[in-house]
């Protein structure tokens, strides 16, 4: 009675769909929110494209830019906006099967610089929330680099000893950016710390790093994570968002766990590892038909609504604040958005700054619209 009782009242219906590249899957999509009016990114193949929501009919989902790579091998995954040099326009990073970050003028729809230096594919792409010019990158290659996008130089690359041993497959900053979470193929959630001293110094150095002195500015390298753990995933780790004080992650296991990053305790001599912070699962969440690996679930800048696609082309969505009032948050179920024609994966969802329009890219090539209600 009181899951019922509490069930959301948020409701979206779909609005229209438009087949960007039939059968050329889209894997990334991401909403401006620095604009006031609702543009978005999406990523697929070697084309990234930037819409405009509309109010309605033909405007709905208006292309106003696109930009296609000149290798017609390149797939790209993610995608991610940043501050413009110089100014307080916006400029799109995306990245894929390369390895190269692109940053692209979303005016000119140009190539405006890359980024090269990661071994294997880039599998996402995260700007700081403390400063819009900081990127982080997560790699094939088992690593994560830190780049200024002001002076064009990696600062940090969080990989090594004790770093990922397979694909970083999904990162995020904390609200303060001063700690970052990844997570892999390995079955692996990490929390990294960058917000001591030296390592802020050197963030410092390469915001003041010129192009003229490159040879002199020597990227840190951050070989030990502050927390290490398998235990709350068993398979491919391939999303992971930090919510508030709390992390939550998802796996190829039809579930999200939420879960906290706490001091070692005398619960916890008796491991072996020299991590001073260990996961504490709180809770976990089933999210049916979302095995297969590569699905990113989004949340809202409210941090209220919660999305996660799934494999037979439906979305799932959850109201956060359900939890925080359910006695038993995994009996909270999700609202199912459908629509009979979409049945391919859904990689992934992205809201407006105000939440009144949700996106969703497919396998399928198409891009799909709810409004809510």
């Amino acid at each position: 009675k009181m899951a019922a009782r509490e069930r959301s009242t948020v409701r979206y219906n779909f609005t229209c769909k438009l087949t960007e590249r039939a059968n050329c899957p889209l894997f990334g999509v991401k909403f401006n929110h620095r604009l006031k009016e609702p543009y978005f990114a999406t990523v697929g193949g070697p084309k990234a494209t930037i819409y405009k929501c509309g109010k309605s009919g033909h405007d709905a989902l208006s292309p106003v830019c696109l930009y296609e790579d000149e290798d017609a091998l390149e797939n790209y995954y993610c995608c991610e906006w940043v501050r413009a040099t110089g100014s307080k326009d916006s400029w799109l990073a995306i990245a894929g099967a390369k390895g190269i970050i692109r940053i692209i003028d979303t005016c000119s729809c140009q190539l405006k610089k890359s980024f090269g230096g990661h071994g294997s594919a880039v599998n996402e792409l995260v700007v700081s929330p403390a400063d819009p010019h900081l990127l982080l990158s997560a790699s094939k290659d088992h690593s994560l680099r830190l780049w200024n996008m002001l002076t064009d130089t990696c600062v940090l690359i969080m990989s090594g000893v004790d770093g990922h041993r397979d694909e970083v497959l999904s990162c995020d900053f904390s609200k303060d950016g001063k700690t970052i979470y990844s997570a892999g193929m390995d079955h692996t959630v990490k929390v990294w710390n960058i917000g001591t001293d030296d390592i802020q110094d050197i963030i410092e150095a390469g915001s003041l790093h010129t192009y003229s002195q490159e040879r002199n500015f020597k990227t840190h390298r951050i070989h030990f994570p502050v927390l290490s753990s398998r235990s709350i995933h068993s398979n491919y780790a391939d999303c992971i968002r930090c919510v508030g004080n709390m992390v939550l992650s998802k796996s190829c296991e039809n579930q999200l766990v939420f879960w906290k990053p706490i001091p070692k305790g005398t619960e916890y001599v008796a491991r072996q590892d020299s991590f001073p912070l260990v996961a504490q699962p709180l809770f976990s969440v089933d999210a049916p038909n979302t095995e297969v690996w590569f699905l990113r679930f989004t949340i809202n800048m409210s941090t209220r609504l919660l999305t996660l696609g799934t494999q037979t082309g439906k979305i799932l969505l959850w109201d956060l604040s359900n939890f925080v009032m359910n006695q038993n948050p995994r009996l909270v179920k999700p609202i199912v958005l459908s629509q009979p024609s979409c049945t391919t994966t859904v990689r992934q969802t992205a809201f407006s700054s105000d939440s009144e329009c949700l996106v969703a890219v497919s396998d399928s090539g198409e891009v799909w619209r709810w409004d809510r209600q």
